[in-house]
């Protein structure tokens, strides 16, 4: 998505936190592979958590626990991501930012090489 500018829409991106680089020796090359740890968008929780999907606000993200290796090279720029205390915390308003934490278990379909999201829960869901 683009803004009226033509630049890429903050919230058009997915965001993860770097955990670890691996290096895999390929033939006479060197594959980077990272360790992320992903964020959920609103959109992104629309079909699996209802409650808190409709209570995110624009620029907010949810922190999960859903790991994944990917290549270095969909890495695009650092982006920093604010901790808010409580939802009802001064928010900056153009960064994202994240207040909850959520559990996503996965349910590997045989028929399919995709993990879909069985379930997600909140983690600190006293908050909502």
């Amino acid at each position: 998505m683009l803004d009226g500018d033509g630049n890429p829409l903050l919230m058009s991106y997915w965001f993860a936190t770097l955990k670890a680089f691996y290096i895999q020796h390929h033939k006479s090359e060197k594959i980077i592979w990272a360790l992320v740890n992903w964020f959920y968008q609103c959109d992104d929780l629309i079909n699996h958590h209802d409650v808190l999907s409709h209570s995110l606000a624009n620029n907010e993200v949810v922190n999960s626990n859903h790991l994944s290796i990917i290549d270095v090279h969909c890495i695009e720029s650092p982006q920093p991501i604010y901790r808010l205390p409580s939802p009802t915390s001064a928010l900056p308003l153009t960064m994202p930012f994240v207040c909850y934490d959520i559990n996503v278990e996965f349910k590997k379909k045989r028929s399919h090489a995709v993990n879909t999201p069985l379930c997600i829960t909140l983690r600190n869901s006293s908050e909502i």
